[in-house]
């Protein structure tokens, strides 16, 4: 699967992104996240697909999962 983590997300980690993983099975987001070490991602939107989802959706490998921050303004 191809991951695309905002580099806000892994500034402090040795991944850069986009990552290609394989995964050894269906994967909760959140969990993919812990196991990367990726912080904060209370503060993320997911889009699995292009599609907007949220950190429990479960991973196969055929997905594309892009990790971007949430954004506010008025």
């Amino acid at each position: 699967m191809i991951v695309e983590i905002n580099e806000i997300f892994i500034a402090k980690t040795p991944h850069k992104s986009p990552l290609e993983i394989i995964l050894p099975g269906p994967e909760k987001i959140k969990d993919l996240m812990d196991r990367l070490g990726v912080k904060n991602i209370g503060y993320a939107i997911y889009f699995v697909n292009d599609v907007v989802v949220d950190d429990e959706f479960i991973l196969q490998n055929e997905d594309k999962l892009v990790l971007l921050p949430i954004f506010g303004g008025g």
